[in-house]
């Protein structure tokens, strides 16, 4: 008989939870702070902490950064300066010797695993070894969405029941003793308690939670998948009962079954004598190493912040008395994401007579999409919402959706073997085939299949469905609200052009399982094609344009919205709803899309630079831009993009501000007019929406970097899918999370600055609005500077206030002709410094 002791499981599970993964299944890929569970600390701070006690790498090391000083990345003054931030003047020279050729060492060990290790010691035994290919292939087997070869037999009841289930009608078992006791009291007792297993196993109460830390992250990616399914069961489309709860009681069950099996004889941890001088959490000393890697972080960010808030100095000073009265040729409304910033600029650059604008990629619809023919809902805006609106795909032309990618497709063991007959051969002919020269093919996944361009969508309701639990569709009044929102954020409130464009993005590729990170992170992992058509939809009805008017926002009767989707892989673009235009915007779109797609292949060009298998010297765009798009069909290649690698900055402002500025694709643009916004009402919704988004990018990339085995997911080349929900190494291994090292090897770990272009006041109200996002910026996760609107003058974010930064012994900014940086653009694969552009 298990004796009970006092011992609060919720809470510890709790807080376990607090800690793990929490990276969602592959299909809603979702950038997120791989350390949001030190988000109420210090970045720095959090950063030691999580070294101490889970053995993370959360800086670069002292040699790289020194690497970095010798190649003048990191600025002389500027390394001063942080020093004599942090120790005063009187000790520059003493840290700065430091700095540059101390000899330090540093463990990376952490504190986690220190009470498991002891089966090691004191009992010469590997439990995870033994134990994890087995939890690993029931877990996998368990949660599949489609694609085991044995499907689990599953009941809708809850995980151990369905082993309790197999146990009691197989002649397999999972344990390796069928009449031990802990085979018996999985099959005798629903109410299994965890303190009851640990008093087994450990035996002393005060190290049961340091136990169970050290356990779940043995394998903390499939320990955070299952808190994420349990916490979110919608976000997988085959539903799984499942707790954390269970999923720890069934291994400390296979560890007791394990151990009796091996000993005659064995007892408690706790007995041995052995165990570690320190919890888990007990205090951590700060200590000299950490103090010296923040300082080399911090100088190494401000070498080149103070770069990006010089030329946004310079420039602020020319804007002022520009006169923009003139209609512009064509609009266009993109995605904040950094791809699209060097989209924008080609644009620009091609036809100045032309406006871009930019906000995040969900454009104001908050939904879910279904698509036709498929069961399925995805939601299509920030995961944080929770969307009360649903899209429906209706009238497409074709049989089924075709993005395969969402369905589960099944065949007999008759009907399979049949088809594998005079299928194999054929496949096998055709996979040579594609490697010789990668083409189109069922495998690839692309943007373009989320929503068909000739198919519908119900985008309309009445005001009779309240009762729904999902309303279908909009109704007038929450269209107004949405388009109202949309274009008073961006400050496209008159002047409007005849086409307005506004541009979705997603991506493509064949055999990558991060498809998902690759699509509009506004979207919660999804192409931004079905907003982009949706709000274009509302703009364009005279009713939702009445009411807009109301608001001071004239529509001209001539002015057509047009959706779009950019495909950030192959540097394509598709336009939809384009059948009902007129004669004459007929004509205006054909000439805007010539530009388009002179912009897309210099676009394609700038991109392949930083492709070592792609040549461009002395190439024409063209050419380059028919290589770039073969990669998105080839099979071996495991770099279609690098998608959000290099990005560090975000700014907040007019156009106007950054458009002459060189930002090499390293910026998140949010296009605001503070004219138009002088109490700041709209400032917290553009917060809400970019500081998850961008500072969750921004720091997934960061640790990722840092430290790609623990942080990241190490190299995605041997990495296989376990049941469409996560990857892993080799065919027994833990879920890897974050990002592999083909998406961060050309990454600068910086923490992203986040510029509004505003006064202090008006800035330092709306962050009071924000809630908990609040602490993105006060804990210094995310930096933050405003530029005042009419000095230029610029205040750093410190302690809840603002504090001006003296930037005028900053080196200034080089002018530099397009056609030169352009020729640069060409030979040069590394990052390049911000230049200001003379066109």
């Amino acid at each position: 008989m298990i004796l009970s002791h006092t011992f609060d499981e919720t809470k510890v599970i709790n807080h376990l939870k607090h800690f793990l993964p929490a990276q969602a299944p592959l299909k809603d890929f979702v950038h997120h702070n791989v350390l949001h569970f030190f988000q109420n600390t210090n970045f720095h701070t959090a950063n030691e902490q999580a070294t101490k006690i889970f053995g993370y790498k959360t800086y670069l090391s002292i040699n790289e950064y020194r690497a970095l000083y010798e190649s003048e990345e990191i600025n002389d003054k500027t390394l001063d300066t942080i020093i004599i931030k942090y120790r005063g003047k009187e000790n520059l020279n003493e840290f700065k010797f430091r700095l540059l050729y101390d000899n330090l060492h540093m463990s990376f060990s952490g504190r986690i695993g220190q009470v498991m290790h002891i089966w090691k010691d004191a009992y010469k035994v590997n439990l995870s070894k033994y134990l994890q290919p087995k939890l690993f292939r029931i877990i996998s087997n368990y949660l599949d969405q489609g694609i085991a070869l044995v499907e689990f037999p599953y009941t809708e009841t809850s995980f151990l029941d369905n082993i309790r289930n197999i146990e009691q009608h197989s002649y397999f078992s999972y344990f390796i003793q069928k009449k031990g006791r802990a085979r018996q009291w999985l099959l005798q007792n629903k109410n299994l308690n965890i303190s009851d297993l640990l008093a087994i196993l450990v035996g002393q109460q005060d190290w049961y939670e340091d136990y169970l830390f050290d356990m779940c992250f043995e394998h903390p990616g499939w320990s955070g998948i299952v808190n994420i399914i349990e916490e979110q069961p919608e976000s997988i489309t085959k539903k799984r009962q499942i707790t954390l709860k269970e999923f720890i009681i069934l291994e400390l069950l296979f560890q007791i079954d394990y151990l009796d099996d091996r000993f005659d004889q064995w007892k408690p941890l706790a007995t041995t004598g052995i165990m570690p001088k320190d919890h888990l959490f007990d205090k951590i000393e700060p200590d000299l190493p950490f103090e010296l890697l923040k300082i080399w972080q911090e100088a190494y960010e401000w070498s080149y912040y103070q770069k990006i808030l010089k030329a946004l100095y310079s420039t602020n000073r020319e804007i002022q008395t520009q006169d923009k009265s003139d209609r512009p040729k064509f609009q266009t409304v993109h995605c904040i994401d950094d791809r699209e910033e060097s989209f924008r600029r080609h644009l620009e650059y091609i036809d100045p007579q032309c406006e871009t604008y930019s906000i995040a990629g969900f454009f104001n619809i908050d939904a879910y999409f279904q698509p036709q023919n498929s069961n399925y809902l995805l939601k299509i805006s920030p995961a944080p919402s929770n969307p009360s609106h649903l899209i429906l795909e209706h009238d497409s032309k074709l049989s089924y959706h075709i993005d395969r990618s969402l369905e589960v497709q099944k065949h007999s063991y008759f009907t399979g073997w049949l088809m594998a007959q005079p299928l194999g051969y054929w496949s096998a002919i055709k996979l040579i085939s594609h490697f010789l020269k990668p083409h189109d093919n069922p495998a690839t996944i692309s943007a373009k299949n989320h929503i068909h361009a000739d198919t519908s969508l119900k985008c309309d309701r009445k005001e009779d469905s309240e009762g729904d639990l999902l309303h279908v569709g909009f109704t007038i009044d929450e269209a107004v609200e949405r388009a109202e929102e949309l274009l008073k954020s961006i400050g496209l409130i008159n002047n409007f052009s005849r086409i307005v464009y506004i541009i979705g993005h997603g991506a493509g590729s064949t055999n990558n399982p991060y498809y998902a990170a690759y699509d509009c992170g506004a979207c919660s992992g999804k192409p931004g094609s079905v907003n982009a058509r949706v709000i274009c939809y509302f703009i364009n009805k005279p009713e939702v344009r009445k009411k807009l008017l109301e608001k001071n926002i004239l529509i001209p009767a001539d002015t057509v919205f047009i959706p779009a989707l950019h495909d950030t892989t192959s540097d394509e673009i598709l336009f939809y709803d384009i059948n009902n235009l007129t004669d004459e915007h007929k004509v205006l779109h054909q000439s805007n899309t010539n530009t388009f797609l002179k912009a897309l292949d210099i676009n394609a060009k700038e991109r392949a630079r930083r492709f070592v298998t792609t040549s461009i010297q002395n190439i024409t765009a063209n050419t380059v831009h028919n290589q770039v798009k073969l990669r998105t069909f080839s099979l071996f290649e495991p770099r279609p993009e690098y998608n959000h690698a290099t990005n560090t900055i975000c700014i907040v402002g007019r156009r106007d501000l950054s458009r002459n500025i060189f930002l090499d694709r390293r910026a998140f643009l949010q296009s605001y007019n503070y004219k138009q916004d002088l109490d700041g009402k709209l400032l917290p919704n553009i917060l809400k929406a970019i500081t998850p988004v961008c500072g969750g990018i921004n720091l997934e990339y960061y640790y990722s970097r840092v430290d790609n085995q623990k942080l990241g997911a190490g190299s995605k080349l041997s990495h296989n899918i376990y049941g469409l929900i996560g990857v892993a190494n080799g065919t027994e291994g833990d879920l890897r999370t974050a990002l592999p090292s083909q998406m961060i090897e050309i990454h600068d770990p910086l923490r992203l600055l986040v510029i509004i272009e505003h006064y202090p006041e008006v800035v330092l109200k709306a962050l009071d609005f924000i809630g908990d996002m609040k602490e993105w910026f006060v804990k210094e996760w995310i930096i933050l500077v405003v530029i005042h609107p009419e000095t230029g003058d610029l205040f750093e974010y410190k302690n809840e206030d603002f504090y001006a930064i003296d930037i005028s012994e900053c080196q200034a900014i080089q002018k530099i002709n397009i056609n030169t940086l352009l020729d640069m653009l060409e030979n040069n694969n590394d990052n390049l410094e911000t230049y200001l552009i003379e066109y």
